[in-house]
């Protein structure tokens, strides 16, 4: 399964574990995203997303298209569901790739965030990996708070956040120095 479940059935008993964490401090009317990985694992992730609805009655399952090998001819055909959302995945080549073999594009993560939360709102990646999630949310007037095991992706995650800070604080100023010589 991976090195570090024995099996499928210890990677979906870990995974109920931090879902049932997650949904414990989630408030009432908040929202949980899990991703799975369709394809090679896909009954697992199907049989932990089964578990999740008949647990905590988890009812929407959005199919993220990473645009890899579909035509747009079965897009117009009808052939996929409305709850598909085509978002290319992030390949060696992107200057967004950072070097985390899970790492989501922003688009991915900025429509849900825009979709799931208000400005303001806490987001919570339990994951975070290269830190995203905490870019778009900051950039989009979210609160985050991010968890990750790793200290090297953490480290990664930290530099990028405060390289990401700098740039919109460069942006603004230019910004202001723009209006200001402008007369607005």
């Amino acid at each position: 399964m991976g090195r570090h479940w024995p099996d499928a059935d210890g990677y979906i008993e870990w995974s109920l574990t931090w879902v049932d964490e997650a949904m414990r401090v989630l408030r009432p009317d908040g929202l949980l995203y899990c991703f799975g990985q369709l394809g090679k694992r896909e009954h697992t992730f199907l049989h932990l997303m089964s578990e999740a609805v008949r647990r905590w009655g988890f009812h929407d399952l959005i199919n993220w298209d990473r645009a890899e090998g579909y035509r747009e001819r079965h897009l117009a055909a009808g052939r996929f569901a409305t709850n598909l959302w085509r978002i290319p995945s992030l390949k060696r080549n992107f200057s967004e790739k950072c070097g985390h073999p899970a790492q989501k594009p922003v688009k991915l993560i900025e429509r849900i965030v825009l979709s799931s939360s208000d400005p303001g709102a806490l987001v919570v990646d339990p994951f975070l990996g290269f830190g995203t999630t905490a870019v778009v949310a900051e950039q989009l007037g979210r609160r985050w708070l991010g968890i990750e095991q790793s200290r090297i992706y953490l480290r990664m995650a930290q530099k990028r956040i405060k390289v990401k800070r700098a740039e919109r604080k460069q942006a603004a100023e230019q910004s202001k120095t723009i209006e200001k010589w402008s007369g607005r």
